[in-house]
């Protein structure tokens, strides 16, 4: 694309981070820093994809070292980066760290009745 003079947006570059391997999908995240994707590059939803994407490969390491990341960009956690890695680290057996992250999440006031119904029925079926 670059080479035809064809700039990547950010959208361009979140089809890929769904796709991607953890190591290339670093490497895209560093690349949307690099080429400037605009003023909101990466954003919330950059890294969201990108934990869901590292815990559908197994890598849950990786995602705990994205969620260190996430302030560098001045990034602040939702609801969603909450669930994403409650549940992908509660699917990959890191139970007291899922806890640790449920409980920051509750604590953030992250209370809605569902979300927080769906982490407990997570928790609760180990």
């Amino acid at each position: 694309m670059i080479v035809k003079d064809i700039h990547p947006t950010i959208q361009t570059y979140h089809v890929f981070a769904k796709v991607e391997d953890t190591e290339r999908t670093m490497k895209l995240l560093k690349r949307t820093m690099d080429v400037g994707c605009g003023p909101k590059a990466p954003n919330s939803y950059t890294f969201f994809l990108i934990l869901d994407n590292f815990f559908k490969f197994g890598d849950s390491e990786s995602a705990l070292k994205i969620w260190t990341k996430m302030k560098r960009y001045n990034i602040i956690p939702d609801a969603t980066h909450y669930m994403v890695i409650v549940e992908g680290l509660i699917n990959h057996g890191w139970i007291p760290k899922a806890m640790k992250f449920y409980n920051e999440m509750k604590s953030k006031g992250f209370h809605s009745r569902q979300l927080l119904a769906r982490t407990k029925i997570l928790t609760e079926e180990l």
